[in-house]
């Protein structure tokens, strides 16, 4: 709903895609400053973990 009432303003999203890129985005800087020193994360080379989560 957010996202058809703000479509039209200045900061708001025009699709649901965009409002998620944008906190996709947003979420990632974070995880850079916090974690990275603010650098972006290198490239992942070996793919990412399969099967259950560790732990359960």
């Amino acid at each position: 709903m957010a996202v058809l009432r703000t479509g039209g303003y200045e900061g708001g999203y025009i699709s649901m895609a965009a409002l998620l890129e944008g906190a996709l985005e947003r979420e990632l800087k974070r995880l850079a400053i916090e974690f990275n020193n603010g650098e972006p994360f290198p490239p992942n080379a070996g793919g990412f973990r399969q099967g259950r989560p560790l732990g359960s």
